[in-house]
């Protein structure tokens, strides 16, 4: 380490990784400092006036932190007092200091700091980055990951037990205000509901007219800040809601308008009323019978799969261990009978063992009952688990760019029909089942259901022929008294904390899962008396974050790993293999996901590292054997272990097939 004259630390990755004594400290990130080698940056024009002020009225110390690769460097601002307002002018002085002796012309600072701005200058701001790759300081793989539980010498403060969004988000906030933390997956991250949504990152329409005004609120804020933190995942799109009523236009539009008031600064766009004629540029494909206009507004659509796994690596980038295909059997009791562990079995090996931590949160979504029970047999039950049903078709059903949305159907949901990855996606459904399985099936009334509300309004009636993969979801929703209908239950999270200190966190939506999160690290903090410590994921970037991700083209969805994806291509011309005519997937996506995203099974790969499953489940069957073999030789597997995968693999696909 050394220190220069102007008392800022200059610490080599190394040093850094090796001391965490400013996880003890009273720590306020204000972000991340990018050096961009790009001469043609010119940011720093639009980044706001720092205030001029003396140097020596800093206080506290600024550590700069060199990456692994040179690439960027990150400072921590220490205030052990003063109030917010002194804080964020110090950190405007530390940030004005290091831009003065920093090695390279340009200089991105992104940080709490700039609340100030308005958020569409903020986002402008974060979103005209031109970076060069974030790349991952180590292999994400699952062997480290056992040697760091094998090397654990001490109780964790937290083990998160379930590897979807809430987990996995529970995972990051923690991890990022510096608690040592755990996080083990039965199955693969996101094989239950994470991977299985409407794909939407929205405040949800519905719910404002059911008058939950809080929780819209809250999904539109936390909508924002994923497109903030996530801009190579999340993108905004345009709904238009038809009208075939005289009254719909005025009434849809006011509810509208108040939908893109609530937004505030998080807004994603203007909504309006159409005429006929603009509500057909918008939806060629719309029926035109009685169709007296519309209106449109704008929410956000993601790829909730690849945004998960973005999530795990941001985990682990931040500290988190991360395992997948590791079930929680049991937990383990102190002697005055409060949870402070967890007895677990690797699914891949049967091996088992026991992990001791300060506190334990149950992140299983809808199997969240059954995590309960092992710590009180008498647990009451707290979800109500209800299933939804997407069907996909080719593009050409919904043409244009914008997505339709059916206010009400006949089962009182709102219906979508959406264009994600070069083809069409429509659903939901909204119906009760009595338990929750890892694999759910889409039943008969639900196929039928959709198709027919599809076809009453697109020109081209879809049919089950036309179907190219049908996929099923579970929703943890909680229990509330005098609900009849789960179509009525409110999607808010609950935080159950049961006699035994077992934290349970359920309820809520993909799109607040950050908020979930650090309601949830608050609470588990607190009950397991560790310091405090304040959450910083409000602008904590997303792994793979790229300001321009569609110039990446097929590749987009992968944000800065892009790069290393065609590094991978540059050395071996044969990875560049599309690996099906229907989709865009190539062989080095495979390889990549099983050498740095944790992939262990061929339905992995082509269910949630690639989307093949869920966009065309004949196309995913026939890219079986060549992703079987390309995964065989990254992970060792032998002709049997090989057979074996292929034969799970077409199990679980033939639910993804609709025969007619």
């Amino acid at each position: 380490m050394d220190v220069a004259q102007d008392g800022i630390e200059h610490r080599t990755y190394q040093e850094d990784k090796e001391d965490n004594s400013y996880r003890t400290s009273s720590v306020w990130r204000i972000g991340t400092l990018r050096y961009w080698r790009n001469q043609g940056n010119n940011l720093s024009k639009r980044r706001p006036a720092l205030p001029a002020e003396d140097e020596s009225s800093i206080s506290g110390g600024a550590t700069l932190r060199a990456g692994p690769f040179g690439d960027y460097v990150s400072t921590r601002i220490v205030h052990q007092r003063g109030s917010y307002a002194l804080q964020r002018r110090r950190c405007y002085q530390a940030l004005a200091l290091l831009d003065r002796r920093s090695r390279f012309r340009d200089i991105l600072p992104i940080m709490a700091g700039y609340d100030d701005l308005p958020f569409p200058h903020r986002q402008c701001l974060l979103h005209s980055v031109r970076s060069e790759p974030d790349r991952i300081s180590a292999s994400m793989n699952r062997a480290d990951m056992w040697r760091r539980i094998e090397t654990h010498p001490k109780a964790w403060d937290m083990i998160v037990v379930g590897g979807g969004a809430t987990g996995v988000g529970v995972a990051i906030d923690a991890a990022a205000r510096g608690y040592d933390v755990l996080l083990l997956e039965q199955s693969d991250f996101g094989k239950g509901t994470s991977s299985r949504s409407t794909k939407l990152a929205h405040g949800g329409v519905r719910y404002l007219e059911q008058g939950n005004i809080g929780l819209v609120m809250e999904a539109l804020k936390e909508r924002g800040l994923l497109l903030q933190n996530a801009p190579h995942l999340v993108h905004d799109l345009a709904f238009v809601v038809p009208n075939y009523d005289w009254w719909e236009a005025p009434f849809y539009g006011l509810g509208l308008k108040l939908y893109q008031l609530l937004a505030g600064k998080y807004g994603f766009g203007t909504s309006r009323i159409l005429s006929r004629e603009e509500t057909l540029e918008h939806l060629p494909s719309l029926k035109t019978e009685g169709l007296r206009g519309g209106a449109v507004y704008y929410d956000g659509q993601f790829d909730d799969a690849r945004l998960l796994i973005h999530m795990v690596a941001t985990a682990f980038e931040q500290g988190a261990t991360l395992l997948n295909y590791v079930e929680v059997s049991g937990l383990t009791k102190d002697a005055q009978g409060f949870v402070d562990g967890v007895r677990a079995r690797d699914v891949e090996t049967g091996g088992e063992f026991r992990a001791s931590a300060k506190v334990v949160v149950n992140a299983t979504g809808a199997f969240s009952d059954l995590l309960r029970l092992k710590a009180e047999p008498s647990a009451t039950p707290m979800i109500v688990p209800s299933q939804g049903v997407h069907l996909v078709f080719e593009s050409s059903f919904l043409q244009g760019e914008s997505a339709v949305m059916v206010p009400h159907t006949s089962d009182g949901r709102v219906l979508f029909a959406i264009p994600w990855h070069g083809h069409t996606l429509v659903g939901t459904t909204d119906t009760a089942i009595a338990t929750a399985t890892l694999e759910p099936i889409a039943m008969e009334q639900e196929i039928e259901f959709i198709l027919a509300t599809a076809g009453q309004y697109l020109t081209k009636a879809p049919t089950r022929d036309d179907v190219l993969s049908v996929f099923a979801g579970i929703r943890p929703l909680v229990r509330a008294t005098g609900v009849a209908s789960t179509a009525a239950l409110s999607r808010d999270h609950v935080i159950h904390i049961d006699r035994s200190g077992l934290v349970t966190i359920c309820g809520g939506k993909w799109t607040t899962y950050r908020h979930m999160a650090e309601d949830c690290v608050d609470q588990a903090a607190t009950l397991a008396q560790l310091s405090e410590k304040p959450c910083v994921t409000h602008h904590l970037r997303i792994h793979g974050f790229h300001g321009a991700a569609k110039e990446l083209g097929s590749l987009a969805v992968y944000g800065s790993d892009a790069y290393e994806i065609r590094k991978l291509i540059e050395t071996d011309a044969g990875l560049s293999e599309r690996l099906h005519a229907a989709l865009p997937y190539v062989k080095a996506e495979v390889v990549w996901a099983a050498r740095h995203e944790m992939a262990r099974t061929v339905e992995d790969t082509l269910a949630r590292r690639t989307r093949a499953l869920f966009l065309n489940a004949r196309a995913a069957l026939a890219m079986a054997p060549a992703v079987a073999d390309l995964m065989a030789s990254e992970l060792g597997w032998d002709e049997v272990t090989r057979t074996k995968q292929l034969a799970a693999f077409r199990d679980v696909a033939s639910n993804y097939v609709l025969h007619s």
